[in-house]
């Protein structure tokens, strides 16, 4: 395991103390007092005028591991600037060996059987889930600046929508430029799952943050975490979670569009989700319905339905030198027409007419004037009351 910058071990201290991990309990034992006494006079003997005794006393501190945590804490207090730099340097070595020990009992536990106190096991096994694709994708994040991450977060809760800001920005740097002697990269699909773990549940995402993800997700590393037998399915379940709670309007654009690059058949209650609830407005909302009809069926004639009555003006297009307009209903009048297998000729869809292709854009699913958008809306209810009328 790469060893953890000092800021990340501190904190992550901090939290176990606070949640009577580590450090003594309220009645110590025996054992627990005689190891601690010992720790603080090994913590002594770090300013001791000898060398030697100075090492040896650093070496005893960091073998006792966690034990000698309080004393070590205690002497980055202390007034001999030899003690505090020495603490300061054992510190992070103790807690370092601890973490790994605990990771490597996780590792290990290959059936999940056992309960182990690692960074965020606790919070991901409840809201993610402890299944055997679950623990293989969470063991991935133990490692390397994914796990500093992890750490990070979870010593500091109020803080996480600055954390995940700053390592999406490391990692969109990882992505774009080269690490000397290593070149490109890397991320991995730890380092997005991390990303979408943590981020699915941020009050207030930012617009940064969800950029990044969003660019991550169209790279290779996405489709072969979908694409893998035993973690796709969790991962689907994270990336499906995370985009639900987006909430800037550019980001959200961008999810609708990558549902349809990734095809992912979860990410049409996603599409629903933002229809209804009306999360994008205009053009952005248009697109929403149109990625939704393309990935899916019949099944959502009720909610295009919905929008017949919408007559927000989505802008005016040109094609071919023919002018119009578009507004939201025309867009679902055009998909209710597509999804019954009509013909959009047969409705006077003025761009459509002349170029079918035009279908998934939805700029061009209007007409010409708006007689020739009123008679098409007056079809499609005739056709709705003749056919309700032969059910």
């Amino acid at each position: 395991m790469n060893s953890l910058p000092w800021r990340s071990l501190q904190a992550f201290a901090g939290l176990l103390l606070l949640a009577g991990v580590l450090g003594a309990s309220a009645n110590p034992s025996d054992s627990s007092e005689t190891e601690l006494k010992r720790a603080r006079e090994l913590v002594r003997q770090l300013g001791s005028d000898a060398y030697q005794e100075r090492e040896s006393a650093g070496d005893r501190l960091q073998k006792m591991g966690l034990p000698a945590l309080p004393a070590l804490e205690a002497g980055l207090q202390d007034p001999d600037l030899e003690i505090r730099r020495r603490c300061e340097e054992l510190l992070p070595e103790v807690l370092a060996i601890d973490l790994r020990n605990r990771i490597a009992g996780f590792l290990a536990d290959k059936e999940g059987k056992g309960k182990h106190d690692v960074p965020l096991w606790a919070r991901y096994s409840k809201e993610v889930g402890a299944d055997a694709g679950s623990r293989q994708l969470f063991s991935e994040m133990l490692q390397g600046e994914t796990l500093t991450f992890l750490v990070d977060c979870a010593a500091s809760p109020s803080r996480e929508t600055e954390t995940v800001d700053r390592f999406s920005l490391l990692k969109q740097t990882r992505l774009y430029q080269p690490i000397p002697g290593k070149g490109i990269g890397p991320v991995t699909r730890a380092d997005l799952a991390a990303l979408l773990f943590i981020g699915g549940q941020i009050k207030d995402p930012t617009q940064q943050s969800g950029f990044v993800v969003t660019n991550l997700l169209y790279q290779p590393l996405s489709r072969n975490a979908l694409a893998d037998a035993s973690v796709g399915p969790v991962f689907r379940k994270l990336l499906v979670r995370w985009m639900t709670n987006q909430t800037n309007e550019q980001v959200i654009m961008q999810l609708c569009n990558v549902v349809q690059n990734l095809n992912l058949k979860e990410g049409r209650d996603f599409l629903i989700g933002v229809i209804k609830q009306k999360k994008v407005q205009g053009i952005l909302l248009a697109q929403a319905v149109v990625n939704l009809v393309r990935a899916s069926g019949k099944e959502h004639v009720a909610l295009l339905e919905e929008l017949l009555t919408d007559q927000t003006l989505l802008g005016m297009v040109q094609f071919n030198r023919v002018r119009g307009t578009t507004e939201m209903r025309d867009v679902a009048l055009a998909m209710l027409v597509h999804l019954n297998g009509q013909s959009h000729k047969d409705y006077g869809f003025t761009f459509l007419t002349q170029n079918q292709n035009l279908m998934w854009s939805p700029h061009y699913l209007g007409f010409a004037t708006p007689e020739q958008r009123e008679a098409a809306h007056k079809k499609w209810q005739e056709w709705v009351s003749k056919n309700k009328k032969k059910d």
